[in-house]
């Protein structure tokens, strides 16, 4: 949910102050896009790492957006049990009508838990949901959401300098086996203009 301020600020539920437009632009483009609703947390902001926001879709409305799909037509789960009867992984099996073979999707614990609450509560329930998003995603090719989990785990890219191998000569570099490096300067030249981008640290 997003809150406007009487100086026109704009923070989410959980408090995070939005900096830009785009952001509550592109939050509200996903919401009418999927026809998901922030007042019900069908969808809500997510902090980003390195600030704004990120538009994280709940299980409620990865449920709203495969189950309200033309082509939908019925899923069942499918579960895997250790001998103490811990979940081991989860099949989501999901129907289309215009298909002749289901979408079948099978998510493991080992590679989806994670140290919050939910999963230490309700493991089997937490994998079933996983489940049915990734067997939904793949069914219907639903992209540009993600749920909490995902946002959690997305890290940005930063551009990084890497340093030359000294195996690697420069131009206007020459070297002979045993001995000293000697360097020798070659004529001035502009830098071409995709260089910029290369030397260019963030900020």
């Amino acid at each position: 949910i997003l809150y406007v301020g009487t100086d026109s600020s704009v923070t989410t539920a959980n408090g995070i102050k939005v900096e830009t437009k785009e952001d509550v632009c592109a939050f509200l483009m996903v919401s009418k896009e999927y026809g998901l609703n922030p007042l019900l947390r069908e969808i809500h902001a997510f902090p980003k790492k390195g600030g704004g926001i990120q538009t994280v879709v709940g299980i409620d409305g990865w449920a709203k957006i495969i189950t309200n799909h033309k082509d939908f037509d019925g899923c069942q789960f499918e579960y895997e049990v250790d001998e103490k009867g811990f979940p081991v992984a989860t099949t989501c099996i999901l129907y289309r009508k215009n298909c002749s073979h289901p979408v079948s999707i099978t998510e493991y614990y080992v590679e989806c838990k994670r140290e919050s609450q939910p999963w230490k509560d309700m493991p089997r329930r937490m994998l079933r949901h996983k489940s049915l998003m990734q067997c939904g995603r793949i069914a219907f090719g639903i992209s540009g959401i993600m749920d909490e989990d995902e946002a959690r785990d997305l890290k940005e890219v930063q551009a990084t300098t890497v340093p030359a191998s000294e195996s690697l000569l420069t131009p206007g570099t020459h070297r002979k086996p045993g001995r000293p490096k000697k360097t020798v300067e070659a004529p001035a030249q502009a830098a071409p203009a995709w260089a910029y981008f290369l030397t260019r640290r963030p900020g």
